[in-house]
């Protein structure tokens, strides 16, 4: 059962590769996140954002780059849009910025992980969005080895690093879906 899990979670790899964006819409095929994310910068400073898919509640993340997985600066902006549009006040001072919104149905996404190195023993907070709020739903696998799940939420993984931790591949299995981290996946996200 687990390796029909890690093969169906490898064949979506192609679903899973990060896409650099510009203005326009990036061309990567849809995921289930919302679809023809626009950006577009007001005279006053604000970002508005609008898009045409997706079910309530949205989750809207603002980067200082294009790449989540490589930004050294991403903000969950807000977890509680109802409606398919949001302006980020004062955004266009703070130089270009990168947006993704995900709605309530969106598959697993790991953006980042702190400490970026850890200890063995150490707890580490995995950041991202899809992974649901029950830990015993949850499963994070690094290099074939289980991790212990302490805490998780939407939007983070708190796990400990085993005492013998090994290298490799990081796999997360949640109800909604399964990421292999690392190599990132396509986006529909805009800057302004």
């Amino acid at each position: 059962m687990w390796l029909r899990r890690v093969i169906l979670g490898l064949l979506s790899i192609y679903g899973v590769l990060l896409i650099p964006i510009r203005a326009e819409q990036s061309g990567a095929p849809p995921v289930p996140q919302v679809e023809n994310l626009k950006a577009k910068r007001l005279e006053n400073g604000d970002v508005r954002l609008s898009w045409n898919s997706g079910s309530p509640p949205f989750i809207v993340f603002r980067s200082t780059s294009p790449n989540l997985h490589d930004s050294p600066r991403v903000e969950n902006l807000t977890t509680t849009v109802q409606e398919r549009s949001y302006i980020d006040p004062g955004a266009a001072a703070s130089g270009r910025s990168w947006y993704r919104v995900f709605d309530e149905s969106s598959p697993p996404e790991i953006f980042a992980m702190t400490p970026p190195e850890p200890e063995p023993g150490d707890e580490v907070v995995f950041h991202g969005v899809g992974f649901g709020s029950s830990r015993e739903k949850v499963r994070l696998m690094v290099g074939g080895e289980d991790w212990e799940i302490l805490k998780c939420s939407n939007l983070q993984i708190r796990a400990r690093v085993p005492k013998a931790p090994v290298d490799g591949s990081t796999l997360l299995y949640t109800p909604a879906g399964t990421v292999l981290w690392g190599f990132g996946k396509p986006t529909d996200g805009v800057s302004w």
